[in-house]
């Protein structure tokens, strides 16, 4: 079975017991709960939240956001600038390749693109364990990491 980031999770370990072994799932963050110290950035988070056990994606996608706007902040305001919605929206235009200090590949927020860093991961053995690349605190960022899918709504 072939899941989303939202399978990444330990209560989908939990809820799924054995039925969820060999559930492969793409993710484009560094695996947080077996590789948040390799990164310190995704470690400060951790510590922030009061240890692993409370970390779950929709955590580090918020933090992620958090980091997004600490960055487009420092751009928008280097120099002694103002910070406004205006100069706020022109430093996100400037964001062409975001990694969140590494938790993530570059990543073009400017022109809205998806990230084409991926980590594969599996559940053996009741746990969730990288498989794809299989070095630790690496990213797959082939552009075939993205296929476009034309849907005829009508």
């Amino acid at each position: 079975m072939g899941c989303t980031q939202a399978c990444y999770s330990k209560p989908f370990l939990e809820a799924g017991g054995v039925d969820v072994e060999g559930t492969q799932s793409v993710i484009t963050t560094l695996p947080f709960y077996t590789e948040y110290k390799l990164n310190p950035t995704l470690k400060k988070l951790v510590a922030a939240v009061g240890g692993i056990d409370k970390v779950d994606s929709n955590a580090v996608a918020s933090w992620l956001a958090a980091l997004l706007f600490q960055d487009a902040v420092g751009k928008a305001t280097a120099n002694g600038g103002t910070l406004n919605r205006q100069t706020l929206f022109d430093a996100l235009k400037q964001e062409t390749k975001f990694n969140a200090a590494g938790i993530m590949g570059a990543t073009n927020v400017a022109e809205h693109l998806q990230p084409t860093c991926i980590v594969m991961t599996q559940v053996k053995d009741g746990k969730l364990v990288r498989t794809f690349p299989k070095k630790p605190g690496t990213f797959n960022c082939s552009p075939k990491n993205v296929v476009e899918i034309k849907l005829d709504l009508s």
